[in-house]
């Protein structure tokens, strides 16, 4: 379903270099593109950022509200609602603000209805919820830009489109989307991105794949996944990588999977593996 999430992580993620030996999550799909990770999404109306939120809806809600909180706020800009000290509101004034009102939760609840797709996003329903933000910032006589910024729109958000996707006629197979994603043929969304980039998530699976960066990171740990050495890990790369592996091993819910070359590995690290409960396959 949409609320399937699958993300595919590597620990090097930026510019491939054609002349330097490496090993970056772009050499696993050529579209990936690390300047996308940051989302350049730009909204016309708090109504288009409601729809980009429930196209690209997870579990993991962080993300999404940050973006409709940043839209709230740009919304009083627009209004001219000043704070105490005639500044134009942040995050931590607003909130500040609304909590001396006792409306700092009215406004995080607003948020989560509309972060939630329990409801068709029609014009009654976004009318009722329009009126509610007004009477929260006292909006009644806001200029033009400002109500024109909260109008309904009829028309979806084509993230697609928009990005210049051709979707192939021919759907058994794996093909890029924008924001780094690639569609799988069962109908859900594989998301490219760099553990970094992933902290705090929670997925359905993750798979981790092997990167480059002065030395191959999994092969470098597998003694230690596969409980053949248990000292401490000393070396500063290793040590930062070991702490990357153990946030993207903590994401997903149901299934983790580790991509690694298998000249990589050896039969005494497939055997302890195994004795583990790691199921062990050769792809191409």
């Amino acid at each position: 379903s949409s609320k399937f999430v699958v993300k595919a992580l590597g620990a090097v993620g930026n510019a491939i270099d054609p002349n330097v030996e490496q090993l970056k999550i772009g050499h696993y799909w050529d579209d990936y593109d690390k300047s996308k990770a940051n989302n350049n999404f730009k909204e016309n109306s708090l109504i288009e950022a409601v729809r980009y939120c429930h196209q690209f809806s997870t579990p993991d809600l962080s993300n999404n509200y940050k973006l409709l909180f940043n839209c709230i706020l740009k919304l009083l800009w627009k209004a001219n609602c000043l704070d105490n000290e005639n500044r134009r509101f942040t995050s931590t004034s607003l909130r500040d603000h609304l909590k001396t009102k006792e409306n700092w939760i009215p406004l995080r609840k607003i948020i989560f209805l509309l972060l939630s797709d329990v409801k068709p996003l029609n014009k009654k329903y976004w009318s009722s919820i329009c009126k509610i933000l007004v009477e929260l910032f006292n909006l009644q006589n806001a200029p033009q830009e400002a109500i024109q910024y909260l109008e309904y729109k009829d028309e979806p958000l084509d993230i697609e489109a928009q990005s210049g996707v051709n979707i192939p006629e021919e759907k058994d197979t794996l093909f890029s989307l924008s924001e780094n994603r690639i569609r799988h043929p069962g109908g859900f969304d594989i998301h490219l991105s760099t553990i970094h980039g992933v902290k705090g998530e929670t997925h359905d699976a993750t798979l981790v794949m092997e990167t480059k960066n002065h030395s191959y990171d999994i092969k470098e740990l597998l003694n230690h996944l596969a409980n053949i050495d248990d000292k401490k890990i000393t070396q500063i790369r290793k040590a930062k990588f070991s702490r990357q592996l153990y946030v993207a091993a903590s994401r997903p819910r149901h299934l983790l999977c580790l991509a690694i070359h298998q000249d990589h590995i050896n039969d005494k690290q497939k055997q302890a593996l195994r004795l583990l409960g790691w199921k062990i396959n050769n792809v191409q």
